[in-house]
């Protein structure tokens, strides 16, 4: 039963991440979006594409 498997659930870095929601999120959402719409995307150069979105996302939040 799946409520079983929650006894192996562990606290994952992006829950704890201060400035998720702001910065890597909406890269990442964008990106699934993008992968499971489209059944022809190169998911590498997606996921590449939301890495960086989301690190100078997150370099514009520190520097302020």
């Amino acid at each position: 039963m799946w409520l079983e498997s929650l006894d192996y659930l562990v606290p994952r870095a992006y829950v704890f991440y201060p400035y998720w929601g702001e910065t890597a999120n909406p890269a990442l959402g964008k990106a699934l979006e993008t992968v499971l719409i489209d059944p022809a995307a190169d998911v590498t150069a997606v996921m590449t594409t939301a890495a960086q979105e989301a690190q100078t996302a997150l370099d514009e939040k520190l520097s302020q």
